[in-house]
């Protein structure tokens, strides 16, 4: 060895020896400080180290050592909150608990030496090699608590602290499974029965047993009521799937599941029989805790958890909206067609009325406004006239297709290919024939306007300002056309919150028994009732959907961002418009070969930007898995290499497609 290999061993034997000599809190802190930076020092010197579990299994000094200094820590700290509020989730709020998580970050934090969860985090920090324990591999951490038990670990303070987080979570529990949402949403109705208020007798039967060093019938009620309330809870999923999505409700769910995952844990590290499976009982409990101790800080983790739950409080619903927007058989795939050919018939008017905006000159939140409204009337009566905007498809087919990948699964993945081939060619036969009736309407809007003025629709000028617009290398429209993508996504969303508040409230509901019934009659009152029902996620879409690309310029000249608008029916519209008053229609026009590669490109960005968006969402909402995901693009490519018709048109017999999904 050379001279600093074996100088390394002295570090640790020092730090072990200035802890053995601690006689205060603070010195026994700093000594614990110095005993895990040594260590992780020597850790590092080769791989699969672990120096202190090593030397406390060889030497009966080192354990006892490392025993008493831990015992006199859990006597002089608070365990309590670390065992029944770490890593659990909170309700304080996305934004008020991101605040305080960069806080924590940006300022000093004064460290409460009475708090067990700060005091191992500070001890944690000291040593890098042990600021990630869930990279120690649970053996050896068993190892570690073997060797502490013999060398006698008081472990009483803990213990105490673990039955105090037992009621103290399972009195949480309670609250939020007896509250009247919750009431409202299981099946069993009386308190007295309920599994949320049997659990605090249970679990107080449970504590006391566990204080008497016994386990045998508390254990066995308690075990059998948490399975109670995971079924009350399981049965409020399936009502809010069908009665709206409360955030709140999410998160009571989410924290009930979680709370009682950890009191097993607490009663798994007590109950079990001898000091190996105790061992492991502690060593897993601790990795919990130190997972949820380093998530605790991250911000990153705060927005996983809260995008999860946001993403479920706006897709649960929006897969059964997306149905209609596929075509299975060729009857439905011409009925598909016929439909988004309206809908780019009424979008010539809506170019047209967007062009004549830009003309007037007038102030740009006057303008955006105008455009906004223009946008939202039309979209509004695309959908009254059972028409379709092919660029709203992506976002709900999406979210259908996530709800089938989490109903199938992956043993029936050749089903979920086959909804892919039928999203995507009814999504390419509504675009195109999207693109291809507002270029028609176009021609013909300009010709009735030539005849009816003598003059052309556009000008010049304006004519100049489209072509430029939309040129890909001289403007920012493949951005735009991206951005476009993002708001046809965000329009899907506020869609989807405002029908799930809606049937949350039971607003459908409260309309038809509104005391205007005795005045305009009880049935028409129920007519009007389903038809908000019916339309009323679609109005939230247009309506939103259309402020959103108007006042979108208007609010990126306000904050000096680019933040313009490319939608591909509008701009193939006004491209028509202009190209009319160009001579000979403007087909032989030098000037259009790249504003037609523009359109192509916000085709496909429109599309591509607003359907990844939705199927990420919606995945996360579902909890698809990972390897799901995988398998699944593989198949998919697979049939695209096989079969590439399919995406584009159906089978003469949608049977030999394969079976239907059910």
């Amino acid at each position: 060895m050379t001279g600093a290999e074996t100088a390394r061993p002295d570090g640790l034997d020092r730090a072990l020896q200035e802890l053995a000599r601690a006689a205060s809190h603070g010195d026994r802190l700093a000594a614990l400080a110095d005993v895990m930076r040594e260590a992780a020092r020597l850790a590092r010197s080769g791989p699969g180290r672990l120096p202190l579990i090593e030397r406390c299994e060889a030497e009966v000094e080192v354990r006892v050592t490392l025993s008493r200094a831990l015992s006199a820590l859990l006597r002089e700290s608070s365990s309590l909150g670390m065992l029944a509020e770490g890593g659990l989730p909170n309700d304080r709020g996305l934004l008020p608990e991101a605040f305080d998580r960069l806080t924590r970050r940006l300022l000093p934090r004064a460290n409460d030496q009475s708090d067990l969860a700060h005091t191992l985090a500070s001890l944690l920090r000291a040593g890098s090699v042990y600021q990630r324990l869930d990279d120690i591999p649970v053996e050896a951490l068993e190892r570690l608590f073997v060797c502490l038990d013999k060398a006698g670990l008081d472990v009483r303070p803990l213990r105490d602290a673990a039955h105090e987080a037992l009621l103290l979570l399972a009195t949480r529990v309670a609250a939020l499974g007896l509250t009247e949402a919750m009431r409202a949403r299981t099946d069993e109705l009386a308190v007295r029965a309920s599994p949320f208020h049997l659990l605090l007798a249970r679990t107080q039967a449970l504590v006391d047993e566990l204080e008497a060093g016994e386990s045998g019938p508390a254990l066995d009620a308690w075990r059998a009521c948490a399975a109670g309330v995971r079924d009350a809870c399981a049965g409020v999923h399936k009502n809010l799937e069908r009665a709206g999505v409360s955030l709140d409700l999410v998160f009571a769910i989410d924290f009930i599941e979680a709370a009682l995952l950890r009191m097993e844990q607490l009663a798994a590290v007590f109950v079990a029989a001898g000091r190996q499976q105790g061992a492991q009982a502690a060593a897993r409990l601790w990795l919990d805790l130190e997972r949820a101790r380093r998530d605790e800080g991250s911000l990153r983790a705060l927005f996983r958890q809260n995008g999860r739950l946001l993403a479920k409080r706006v897709i649960e619903r929006a897969g059964e909206t997306g149905e209609h927007y596929i075509a299975v058989t060729r009857a439905e795939y011409a009925a598909l067609v016929a439909s988004a050919a309206g809908g780019g018939l009424l979008t010539t008017l809506t170019a047209a009325i967007k062009l004549l905006i830009h003309t007037l000159g007038i102030p740009l939140f006057v303008s955006g406004l105008m455009a906004s409204l223009n946008y939202a009337v039309s979209f509004v009566a695309i959908q009254h006239l059972g028409c379709t905007l092919a660029t709203k498809q992506p976002a709900m087919t999406a979210a259908t297709l996530a709800d089938i990948m989490q109903r199938v699964g992956p043993e029936r993945i050749e089903e979920l290919v086959t909804h892919v081939a039928r999203i995507v060619r009814s999504q390419l036969a509504a675009a195109l024939a999207n693109v291809a009736l507002v270029a028609a309407g176009a021609w013909g809007f300009a010709a009735l306007w030539r005849l009816t003025t003598g003059r052309p629709f556009l000008d010049e000028h304006d004519v100049e300002y489209v072509l430029e617009s939309l040129h890909p290398g001289h403007s920012l429209t493949i951005f735009y056309a991206a951005w476009t993508g993002v708001l046809l996504w965000a329009s899907s969303l506020i869609g989807g919150a405002i029908e799930n508040w809606a049937v949350y409230r039971g607003l459908p509901q409260a309309i038809a028994e509104h005391r205007l019934g005795r005045r305009f009659g009880a049935e028409r009152m129920r007519r009007l009732a389903r038809f908000v029902e019916r339309n009323l996620s679609g109005w939230g879409v247009n309506v939103s959907l259309g402020f959103l690309l108007g006042m979108s310029p208007a609010l990126g000249s306000f904050l000096g961002l680019p933040l313009d608008v490319r939608h591909v029916t509008l701009t193939t519209g006004m491209l028509a418009l202009a190209l009319c008053a160009l001579p000979g229609g403007g087909l032989s026009d030098p000037r259009l070969s790249m504003p037609v590669i523009g359109i192509a490109v916000i085709f496909v960005l429109n599309l591509s930007v607003s359907f990844g968006l939705a199927l990420w969402v919606a995945l996360r909402a579902r909890d698809v898995q990972a390897a799901d995901k995988r398998a699944f693009g593989r198949a998919l490519l697979r049939r695209m290499l096989r079969s590439p018709l399919e995406f584009v048109l159906p089978p003469r017999d949608s049977r030999t497609e394969g079976a239907s999904l059910q």
